[in-house]
């Protein structure tokens, strides 16, 4: 038996003996008496090594907190079981403690005692009826490890990284110190491991919170929600417990934004339910619907034919995108751009950030779009070249490009007129136009017709040459004889060349007073003859010759 086990047998003894006296002095009821002694030495049972003892923290030092455990001499609990992972007090003087006794005394008389022990043995008791049961619990994060959290409840509980929230958290670390409610999912009984999950807990609460959230909610409605995620075609909105899109059509009036430019993950935002599925849970936000839509008075501030000033957002292949004003946004199309038909991308004449005037060709209400134009506020060279080269006027150009049907010609910057193969040569059967034109040669052309409307224009070259059908006729009559060179057969007859582009044609009848059958049985393309002028037709530009009329 240790010192203080017989300092109090003897000090109880010896006043068991004097209150007996004084209790027969005194005429005391001896049952009563034997009561009272019995709730006396109560108070001095000296408690057991491992036994769960409650006491009052009345005082603490460096290394100590000192416990009053009803005794003659008190307890001391390590300061280190006082204090939280980030080394704060977690205990006020005057709480009552729950501990362990690790020895009845020390070298001063103190008992040692366990408040981490004691935590541990009511905390593994707490643990194995809320997994029982299924109640939640709450306890602080005091650490992170690989793969999880550390949780402290009075009991150590692993929660893995997977279930510690509903999304991925990015900043876990935040989480040390802070008190977090989870559940209990799993029990090693053996070897004492506990597995939690916060994430359970999480679902739970938002599929109730879900549940509220759908019984009250309407389109038209204004929302609060936290954004979840974001695409290419808009973002994801966690509303509590349910999602909800907003499209990117949705998010400014006017045009189509990226969703990534306006939103950030984990960002609060606020939107409206412009459409609501209940049959398929569907929920249709939009952010631009919070602010009144410009549209509405864009009728009475712009007209078509009128002049707007905005400025440059976006340049794609086919045009520029044009902020008129805040929600009111316009497109011009590459090809009004310029004049100059070799613009064949916005980025040659606009950049992004240009202020600029444009015309307003067109007002789509019900598409809300607006048609500008950049050329239509310059000068129009077509009218420009119209009042300084009348029909019949002559001009020089220069050969671009070449199509069946005749010449592309530059007359000036920007500026394209067309060649007919016909207003090339007086002949009937002309040539292509690349054996009568070269690619970048420099021309003279009559101006035949221009339409600035329709940017057409069109030149001649034979015009500017005699007639050559005109010279013949008047220098020819029928029963002339006429030399010629075979140019080609057909199955009628062959064609002969009679002066420069033009032809007249040998029937097949007309060749010999022999009957025979295809006309190169007897002449040859090139050969030269001389034929007689049987028929002329200068209105339709016909010569008939023959040989037959010469025999």
């Amino acid at each position: 038996m240790d010192t203080t086990n017989e300092e109090a047998k003897n000090e109880i003894e010896s006043t068991d003996s004097q209150s007996k006296e004084d209790a027969s002095s005194n005429d005391y009821d001896i049952e009563e008496y034997e009561a009272l002694m019995s709730q006396y030495q109560a108070t001095y049972k000296t408690p057991e090594v491992g036994e769960l003892i409650h006491g009052k923290l009345i005082s603490i030092d460096d290394k100590h907190g000192i416990i009053d455990i009803g005794l003659k001499s008190e307890g001391l609990v390590p300061i280190s079981e006082l204090k939280s992972a980030n080394g704060e007090l977690e205990v006020t003087l005057g709480d009552d403690l729950a501990l362990i006794v690790e020895q009845t005394s020390s070298i001063d008389g103190c008992a040692i005692l366990s408040k981490r022990k004691a935590d541990e043995i009511l905390g593994w008791d707490t643990i194995k009826d809320s997994y029982e049961k299924q109640i939640s619990l709450t306890g602080r994060v005091v650490q992170i490890v690989k793969g999880g959290v550390i949780i402290d409840s009075g009991y150590k509980i692993f929660i893995p990284m997977s279930l510690f929230d509903i999304m991925k958290s990015k900043n876990i670390d935040n989480f040390i110190g802070q008190d977090v409610t989870f559940k209990i999912i799993n029990i090693d009984f053996e070897k004492r491991i506990v597995i939690g999950s916060r994430k359970a807990l999480l679902e739970e609460q938002r599929e109730k919170e879900k549940q509220k959230l759908l019984n009250r909610i309407k389109e038209g409605m204004i929302i609060k929600g936290i954004v979840k995620n974001i695409t290419d075609f808009g973002a994801f909105v966690d509303l509590g417990g349910i999602d909800g899109l907003i499209h990117k059509s949705d998010i400014e009036w006017g045009k189509e934004v990226e969703p990534s430019d306006y939103f950030n993950i984990g960002q609060t935002i606020k939107s409206k339910i412009i459409k609501y599925d209940k049959d398929s849970g569907r929920i249709s936000l939009g952010v631009k619907q919070l602010k009144p839509d410009p549209w509405l008075k864009i009728v009475k501030k712009y007209s078509v034919g009128s002049t707007v000033k905005g400025r440059v957002y976006s340049l794609m292949d086919y045009g520029a995108f044009v902020e008129i004003k805040e929600g009111i946004h316009g497109l011009i199309h590459v090809s009004e751009i310029s004049w100059d038909k070799k613009i064949k991308h916005p980025s040659q004449v606009l950049a992004v950030g240009d202020e600029i005037k444009a015309y307003v060709l067109k007002i789509d209400e019900e598409q809300k779009r607006i048609s500008l134009s950049l050329r239509e506020v310059q000068p129009n060279p077509w009218d420009l070249f119209k009042k300084r080269h009348p029909i019949g006027s002559r001009i020089s150009a220069t050969v671009k490009r070449f199509s069946s049907m005749g010449a592309f010609v530059e007359v000036s910057e920007g500026l394209e007129g067309f060649i007919h193969i016909r207003d090339m040569s007086w002949a009937k059967k002309a040539k292509p136009p690349s054996e009568i034109l070269k690619k970048g040669e420099m021309i003279t052309a009559e101006v035949l017709e221009i339409v600035p409307e329709r940017e057409r224009l069109r030149l001649g070259l034979k015009q500017l040459l005699p007639n050559s059908w005109e010279e013949f006729f008047k220098n020819h009559k029928e029963g002339d004889l006429i030399p010629g060179k075979i140019t080609y057969f057909t199955d009628y007859g062959c064609f002969v060349e009679v002066a420069e582009g033009i032809e007249g044609l040998l029937h097949i009848s007309e060749i010999s007073n022999k009957r025979i059958q295809k006309p190169d049985d007897i002449l040859a393309i090139g050969q030269e003859i001389t034929a007689k002028i049987v028929k002329l037709d200068p209105e339709q530009k016909k010569i008939s010759l023959s040989m037959r009329a010469l025999a």
